[in-house]
């Protein structure tokens, strides 16, 4: 399949191909659906938020989505939950730091 010249246009060539190793691809018309997924997918860049939210988000997983109603109702999926627990002696607060990628 073709690269996406528009995108490569707007952003410049961004090939990392040890990240596309798809060994389990055996058909060429397999290789063309997976490369099409892939040019869709990735074809302009998307807003990444980090943020930091209170145990009341504890269930947070990989690959939810939810939607950021602060940044106009941006809907993302969760990349990313890392739990900081908190400190009596420090007076610091448990925290959950979420990052998600717009879809």
């Amino acid at each position: 399949m073709n690269p996406d010249s528009a995108s490569i246009a707007r952003y410049g060539e961004k090939e990392k191909t040890e990240l596309f190793m798809f060994d389990f691809i055996r058909l060429p018309a397999m290789a063309q659906d997976v490369a099409g997924f892939y040019l869709a997918r990735y074809r302009d860049r998307k807003k990444v938020v980090s943020l930091e939210v209170f145990l009341d988000n504890a269930q947070m997983e990989f690959a939810d989505a939810v939607t950021i109603s602060l940044m106009s109702d941006l809907l993302c999926e969760v990349q990313k939950v890392n739990v900081h627990p908190g400190s009596a002696r420090a007076m610091r607060n448990d925290v959950i730091t979420i990052i998600a990628r717009e879809y």
